[in-house]
Parts: C-alpha cells; structure tokens; sequence
C-alpha cells in the first residue's frame, strides 16, 4: 500500500492554522492520479458564511488544478465519531494539532492524538511552525527506530515529491556502561538495512539519501539537534503505541519534539487494518 494511492480527507476547521493545512494538502493532492481533494468540516454558525471562509482554498485548489470537494458536517457532541464516520476506511486522513501550547503540549488531548491512538484510519498529523506558512519541504529529515521503517514507508512517496534532500537519522540512546563506538556501528548497520528498503520504495525518484547515526543521551535531543543542523524543512515521526503511550498532558518525548523541532514536524499512523499493531 502507497498513501499515493488513498483519496485525501482534511479536517478543516476555518482556524488560520487549518488554511496553512490546508496548503500541505492541496501539494499532496496534486500527487494522486485524480488529483482530488475532500475537505470536512463541521457547521458552525452561517452555512454561507462557513462556504466564504473556504473560498481562498478552493481558490488555490482552482489554480492547482485540484478537485476539492467540500462536506459539511453537522454539529455533534463527539466530534471525533462524527469526523471517522465521514472517512471511508481506505483514505489518508489529514489533520493538524495545536498552533500554540497548552500546558505546554501540542497533541496530547486533541483531536489528532485520538485519531492517532485509535488507528482507525491512516493519519498524518501536521504541527506547523510558525514561520511555515505551508510552503514545500525541501529537506526532509527521517528519524528511524524500531518497527519505525516499515510503518513510514507507505507515507514517503507522498511526502518525497518535492524533496530535494533525504536525511535518515538513527538515533542510539547511550548509557553509562555503552560504549559509543559500538552504538555507532549498530546504527550504521540499521541504516544499511531500511536505506536499502527505502531507495526500493521510492525509485526511480529518489531524491539524494544522506544518512546519520547519532549517540547520546536521549532520542528527542539529538533529533532536534539534527533538524537544526541539517535545516529541515520537515520533520517525519512514525507514530506507535509505545510513542503515544510516553504522551502526559505536561508532555513527554513526542511533546519536546513537537514543542523544540524549528520545523513543521508530520507524525504518520497506519491503519490498524493495514497490520500496524506497533
């Protein structure tokens, strides 16, 4: 399975931080042979009034030559239910997290954590700097772990379009009695195996693959550290239960990422069905 091949949904909601989403959605559509895009979104207030406020997007679809085809949703207590029920089970779900902190967390407690934790759909959740303003990521950086590669790869076809620079990172957490050279070498042979996977996957455009093993303490550090060196554009986390699960409402390791990384930062969930119990 390819995201390339999923009919996109976007949860819009009107907000300022939903029209910067709804950039990075109108790019991926265009990726999709039919080049289309269904945007949801909850009736709130004047039916027309909601309709003019998703003008400008619809404009830009016009432009892009994207179908946008717009569903409003009616109001509901559970939002969540109402949203996954408009969703067929083969589809991409698209859906953006906070714009500022609260408690100083971005996820934990919206929307996009729930659709993520449940798994009922493929989900790519977007966190957008502030600087973004929804333009195209250049440098894509890629950390790397675990079960971690074979739940990205489906997503990287999709992302990788306009990708100029490939960054795979592997991270190894040190301890007091590891020695990093050991570590290093480990990493380096991990790489081997899932960069091998990945030029597969995105042939024959694979855009250039450089790659990285870094040693310390913990994972979100050095992958904050690496985006900043390397000047991501895009930071790509592949969500599972062990991640979600480290999430508090003070945050945890996904929180400091979201809330460190200078970049807009994408977390991928495959569909349970699809076989991702991770």
């Amino acid at each position: 399975m390819s995201a390339v091949d999923l009919p996109i949904y976007l949860a819009w909601d009107g907000s300022q931080q939903a029209d910067r989403l709804g950039q990075h959605a109108l790019r991926l559509a265009t990726r999709r042979p039919d080049r289309h895009l269904h945007v949801l979104t909850v009736q709130e207030g004047d039916h027309a009034q909601l309709l003019r406020r998703l003008e400008p997007l619809a404009a830009e679809a016009r432009y892009l030559g994207v179908n946008l085809t717009p569903t409003v949703l009616p109001p509901a207590a559970d939002l969540y239910e109402t949203l996954v029920a408009a969703v067929p089970e083969r589809a991409l779900l698209l859906c953006g997290m906070r714009a500022a902190a609260r408690s100083g967390t971005f996820l934990s407690g919206t929307l996009a954590e729930r659709l993520l934790r449940e798994g009922r759909h493929h989900v790519l959740a977007l966190r957008l700097s502030p600087g973004s303003a929804g333009r195209a990521a250049r440098r894509l950086l890629l950390p790397v772990a675990g079960r971690t590669p074979t739940t990205l790869l489906p997503v990287l076809p999709l992302l990788s379009a306009e990708v100029l620079r490939l960054d795979v990172l592997r991270v190894m957490e040190q301890g007091p009695l590891d020695r990093r050279d050991r570590l290093e070498a480990r990493g380096q042979v991990y790489l081997d195996t899932f960069v091998s996977a990945l030029g597969a996957v995105l042939a024959p455009a694979a855009p250039p693959i450089q790659r990285s093993v870094r040693v310390g303490r913990t994972w979100p550090a050095e992958v904050i550290a690496a985006a900043t060196e390397l000047e991501s554009d895009l930071l790509l986390l592949g969500a599972t239960d062990r991640l979600l699960a480290n999430l508090t409402h003070t945050g945890g390791g996904l929180e400091e990422v979201l809330g460190r990384a200078p970049c807009d930062v994408a977390v991928w969930r495959r569909a349970r069905s699809a076989g991702d119990a991770g």
